[in-house]
């Protein structure tokens, strides 16, 4: 089933829409999730190239070795993977809908658990201004994220599963989806595509 913190980053989300395909980002106080924001990252959605993060929490600015702030997501990402992972992102925030990434995160291959990355649109508060996608990075299996000063360039990163998250507006056509309201289980994930 899906893990604690990440039904609490769900619940947070999904509270604070009233009704709306997505929350405003003004109802989102990062207070309530506090124990969260070590994890969460949260980007600009510009275009399908340019996904600009703006805030990084600090586990996982330890784990990528550096402030990972100002940089576009795309530009981290393996080029193979590139145009899908943008194009993914830009249905999150256009459509609106929500994206859930498994993979296998560990230092080596006896400790590699699964990893779930939950990706959410936010309206930004200005007019405007685009698209904030909030993504939350958690594992109840794993303990690599409580390692001091290990850095992501000692990580072992297992491909894994991407499927939309159908938040009330749908999903981008030919894709898969798992609805909001039922519990999220990693084996179960549709196996439609790799995750980038």
């Amino acid at each position: 089933m899906i893990d604690r913190d990440s039904r609490k980053f769900l619940e947070w989300w999904d509270s604070a829409r009233q009704g709306r395909s997505m929350p405003r980002r003004r109802d989102l106080p990062l207070e309530q999730i506090g124990g969260l924001l070590p994890r969460l990252a949260v980007s600009s959605a510009i275009s399908p190239t340019a996904v600009i993060l703006r805030l990084t929490g600090t586990l996982i600015d330890q784990h990528a070795g550096r402030s990972t702030k100002g940089v576009n997501i795309l530009d981290i990402t393996p080029e193979e993977s590139r145009d899908l992972r943008g194009q993914r992102l830009w249905r999150i925030a256009t459509r609106p809908c929500g994206g859930v990434m498994t993979f296998e995160y560990g230092v080596t291959p006896e400790d590699l658990a699964p990893l779930t990355a939950i990706t959410l649109p936010v309206q930004a508060d200005a007019a405007g201004e685009p698209v904030q996608l909030f993504m939350l990075f958690s594992s109840e299996e794993s303990t690599i994220w409580h390692r001091p000063n290990l850095e992501l360039a000692t990580a072992i990163l297992m491909p894994g599963k991407f499927s939309y998250v159908d938040t009330g507006a749908g999903i981008p056509e030919d894709e898969t989806a798992l609805p909001l309201a039922v519990p999220l289980i990693f084996g179960d994930l549709p196996d439609t595509a790799n995750a980038p």
